[in-house]
């Protein structure tokens, strides 16, 4: 149930995501990205623990094809596993938005337990939350010591289970929006 209760979607249309409903054209890119995804599935269902990453443009079909993963893993394991979906902006958001409201449960508190207790956990969207944040001379796109801290904190708690990170960047992309200690903590233990 932790997939439907807790995940935090940005795009709801994700939420009907499966492999049976992804299109993609014969011959194309987004066919093999659905066959390794399904490749992916598999490894996982057979207990498995890896990182998975999809990284590529903006609607290419990585955040379907993750949510799909979870969906066979939540559906076909042998024993019940706890499955949760996060769009990393919007958790940030609300994260951020507990600071004034003591009734919210998204404290960081909270959400970095969750997301770090979880058996399978997609972080989806990494990067976008930075926006269009500069550095002082306007030179290099950066990610803020909040969101640093909120990522270290959660892929810490992740080192022996399985996370799969989808993301428009590439890896030297990453490496400066983040850093090289984060970066190396998404592409631990990555197939």
């Amino acid at each position: 149930k932790v997939l439907t209760l807790d995940s935090i979607l940005y795009d709801e249309t994700i939420e009907n995501a499966t492999f049976e409903n992804f299109n993609y054209q014969p011959d194309s890119n987004e066919k093999a990205a659905r066959g390794q995804a399904g490749r992916l599935a598999e490894r996982y269902l057979n207990g498995e623990v890896f990182n998975s990453l999809f990284s590529g443009e903006p609607g290419s079909g990585k955040s379907h094809l993750a949510m799909a993963i979870l969906k066979v893993l939540n559906s076909k394991c042998k024993e019940p596993v706890s499955c949760l979906f996060i769009s990393f902006e919007e958790v940030l958001s609300l994260i951020r938005d507990s600071f004034n409201n003591s009734e919210s449960k998204y404290t960081e508190l909270n959400m970095v337990d969750l997301m770090g207790s979880v058996d399978y956990l997609v972080l989806d969207d990494v990067g976008s939350e930075s926006g269009r944040l500069k550095k002082a001379d306007n030179s290099q796109t950066y990610a803020t010591d909040f969101t640093i801290k909120i990522l270290k904190r959660t892929l810490e708690r992740r080192q022996n289970k399985s996370t799969i990170v989808t993301t428009n960047l590439s890896r030297r992309e990453m490496e400066i929006l983040y850093d090289k200690r984060i970066t190396s903590r998404i592409y631990r233990n990555i197939t």
